[in-house]
Order: C-alpha cells, then structure tokens, then sequence
C-alpha cells in the first residue's frame, strides 16, 4: 500500500503605496492633473524597495476660446499632452535572496541517495523597480455638436531598468537565470480614433474605430550583447539584442526537403571538405534541409536568424451600437495584422520524433513515393533535428474577431402596464455571445495567445510572448437571458 504524503509552500508579498493628486480647471479652458505614487515591494531589498513615480498632464480647450465662436461646426477641440513614470514589481518573490530548494538527491557515502537541498539561483541584492516613462501628445475634434468625432495621438514609452532573467555558464553551479535590471526598450507610434453617432429620430446609432501603429526596439540592453529566451526542445525561442525588437523569434531557416542521397553529398562538398557533414552524419532523404545564411557549407547555430515578432504592425477595433424601437444591439470586432506566433503544438502533431499520436498532416508526410510535399519524413529520435525551432512552426497571427455581440428587445412599456397591474417595470429579452467568429490564417487554437500556465514572472512572459505552448483557447459563448425590473 503506497503510503500518503503532504505537502506544501508559502509565499510572502507586500506592497505599500502613497498617492497624491492635484488637479486645475481654469475657465473650463486650461487644465492641468498632477500625481506622485512613493510605491514599496518586499521583492526587492530594503535598500532598493522604494520606488517614485510623478505623473502630469495639461490640456488646452480650444474650442472654448472666444475667437472659435465663428466656426460653429466645431463643439470641441482639444489639444492635450502628459507626461508620466509607471513602476513594475512583477518578477516573483524572493528574487533577490538565495533561496534554498530542497527538491534534490545526493549519494553521500555508502552510495546512497538521500533528500538533498541547495541554492539554486544566484541571487541579486540590486534588483530594483522597473520604470516605464510614458510620453503622449493629442488632439480631440468634436462636429456638429459632437456627432463627429476624431483624434490623433503619438506616444512614446520608454521602459528602462528591464527586470529580466540574464542567462549565465551552468559551470558556476546554478541552474537559474538570476534576474537584474537589464537595458532600455522602447515602443512608439500613433493611434487614430473617429466616430459617428445619431441620436435623434426612431433609428438610434453609433460607430466608432480605432487604429493603433507601434514600433518596438530595444535601444540598450545593458549587459552582454544578447539575451536568449527560455529554451524548446534544446533551442531558445526567442533572442533579444540591441537594436531590435525585443524577444523576437530566432531560428533555422527551411529550404526544402532532401530528395535523394546525391543531394546530401553535393551538400556535404560545399565546404570542400566532403567528410563533414552539411548538416548532420545522419541526414538523409526526406530530412529538412535548411539554409546557410552564412555561406560556409556547414549547418550550424551561426545560421539561424530573426523569424518574426509577436507584436503587430497594427491593431484595430470597430464598436457599434443601434437602437430601432424595442430592438437594441452592441457589437465590438478587433484585430490585429502583422505578428507571428510560434506554433509550438505543431511540434506534437508533425514532429513524429517520439511514439504518441500525432496530426493529420503526417498522413502526407515524404516518402519515396510520396515527395511532393513539406512534412518530412518519420524517423525515430528525428536525427537530422527537423523538429528544430525553425520557420516552419512560425505563423502569420492576424486576425479578425467578432468580439462581442448583443442583441436584445425590451418589452412595450403598454404590455406591461396591463399585465400585474404595473408591478413589472421593464422586461429586457436578449442573446449576447462572445469570440462569435473569428478569420485568420492561424492552424493553432486561438490567436490571442495568452501567457503560459505557470508563469509569472514578468521576465518570463516577456521573452515568452508570442509563443504557443498550447494554452486553453478562449471560449465561445452563446448566453440568453431575460432581465426584468420591478
């Protein structure tokens, strides 16, 4: 009979916090909003716990100003700046302690092994907060009493002193990533917004867009000259370097597939050298053959390169709402354009490298007799690495989402007046649903990828971002309700 055990962990966690604000309205023209947050986290060491963070914005109603009195058409015109520090203290408890983990064995003598415990992470006394400071800079347009809408805005946001792990030699005895305060990202870009409403007569309505542009670039990283994301099967998913997007997809890329042996070995010559390997001793027909971006004749990590990014060239959002005597009706559709996502879960369903089902796709995977195709072949322990982090499992992750949909019917105020003698006010029928429809190109799941089951840490989800593991996708909802007011 197995014998029962327990179990158990606690974590600690304190956040203290001091706010002040101030605002000024003079002549409902000249506005100005200022805030001071003195924040303190126990995730960092006492001497580094406190964090400031002011903030400050202005605002110049135009349209207030007595010489706008001759342009009627315009209700309101605004411009409007703001300036401002945030704070991020999302990187786990403890980081900068060495903490001891206990999940360990070692033989001592009598080549026994027995419950063993050591410091697993080095850690960092130095750690402190992470800022961000946001810069904005708008201007609001109102028409025809405000029934036309439109603004423009540019932002900059600039996040320095970057919690994230820093990867160091296994030969200093420790497995983990310490995390420090590495380097400065930056993301800019525009956001434009118009609308237009109808509020008068028996057809009610309103529609209004947005569509934001941001650029992403890591402008000082600080130590080193790059940072690897965590790794899948035995490669890092993502790499981080001055100059570019942060954490962006780093890999092989495919080529073809090798369909005989005489391909292989005019491969294996390129370098002049026919005894070493173009790829691998083991490469033979029906194996990837990817490229040599370096042009030396070997396949190797000098290869790979950037295959991607997990943000947008753009994102947008339309949101509509409609009123038609008793008929109401709201819908929100989103999307994106422009990101990958790395498609991990397609390493399960066509890798074939171990003996668990797999995908449909590797029904028509290479064979001699099958060569026109892009799955290779089966082959236990996949010796040539075709299931390597290539882009072959990267993907185009635009999309298109009917988001939110509502629609419903409110019961004649007569019918109720009748029925209970006025008891019953108001009686609302409806259907509301939620991820309704969405178009993309995506094989996964759901292209909103979330953050992976487990993580945490600030840290791990940035370099994470963008990558597949098969999180559980958002549901559809389809919800029909009657609300009744009495």
């Amino acid at each position: 009979m197995q014998q029962p055990t327990t179990g158990g962990s606690k974590s600690e966690f304190a956040l203290i916090s001091y706010v002040g604000r101030i605002n000024y309205d003079f002549g409902g023209k000249y506005l100005l909003s200022a805030t001071i947050r003195r924040d303190g986290a126990s995730r960092f060491s006492p001497a580094d716990k406190w964090g400031t963070f002011p903030s400050v914005s202005v605002g110049w109603r135009i349209s207030e100003e007595s010489f706008m009195e001759s342009v009627p058409l315009i209700s309101d015109l605004k411009l409007r700046g703001s300036y401002g520090l945030t704070g991020n203290a999302n990187i786990g408890d403890y980081r900068y302690l060495n903490t001891i983990n206990s999940n360990f064995f070692y033989k001592f003598a009598g080549a026994t092994l027995l419950p063993a415990s050591t410091v697993r992470d080095l850690a960092n006394t130095t750690i402190k907060w992470e800022s961000t400071a946001m810069t904005n800079v708008g201007l609001d347009l109102g028409l025809f009493d405000d029934r036309v809408t439109a603004s423009v805005e540019w932002f900059n946001n600039e996040t320095r002193d970057m919690l994230l792990g820093v990867p160091i030699p296994p030969s200093l005895g420790y497995d983990g990533a310490p995390t420090a305060n590495v380097g400065t990202v930056n993301n800019r870009g525009f956001e434009l917004m118009a609308g237009y409403r109808k509020t008068s007569g028996g057809f009610q309505w309103s529609v209004s867009g947005n569509i934001a542009f941001i650029k992403n670039e890591l402008t000082d990283l600080g130590i080193g000259n790059v940072v690897f994301g965590p790794n899948f099967e035995g490669d890092p998913v993502t790499y981080t370097e001055e100059g570019k997007p942060i954490a962006y997809f780093y890999g092989w890329q495919v080529d073809r597939i090798y369909q005989n042996q005489a391909e292989i070995t005019a491969d294996n010559e390129l370098d002049g050298n026919a005894a070493t390997p173009y790829q691998l001793n083991a490469t033979a027909p029906g194996d990837i053959r990817f490229k040599d971006l370096n042009n030396d004749g070997i396949i190797n990590a000098s290869d790979r390169t950037q295959l991607g990014h997990f943000l947008p060239d753009f994102s947008y959002g339309i949101n509509a709402t409609a009123n038609f005597k008793n008929f109401d009706l709201t819908l929100f559709i989103q999307g994106v354009s422009g990101n990958e996502i790395l498609n991990t879960n397609r390493y399960d369903l066509e890798g074939m490298t171990r003996l668990f089902n797999s995908g449909t796709a590797v029904l028509n995977r290479w064979t001699p007799t099958n060569t026109n195709t892009n799955v290779p072949r089966a082959i236990a322990n996949d010796p040539n690495r075709n299931s390597r982090v290539s882009d072959r499992f990267i993907e185009d992750g635009s999309y298109l989402r009917v988001k939110n949909l509502s629609l419903g019917y409110t019961l004649p105020a007569g019918i109720l007046k009748s029925f209970g003698k006025g008891f019953i006010s108001n009686v609302r029928v409806y259907v509301s649903t939620q991820n309704l429809l969405t178009i993309t190109d995506y094989t996964g799941w759901d292209p909103e990828i979330g953050a992976r089951s487990g993580i945490t840490d600030a840290r791990d989800i940035t370099l994470n971002s963008g990558v597949d593991y098969g999180q559980f996708p958002q549901p559809r909802t389809i919800i029909g309700g009657i609300q009744v007011g009495f």
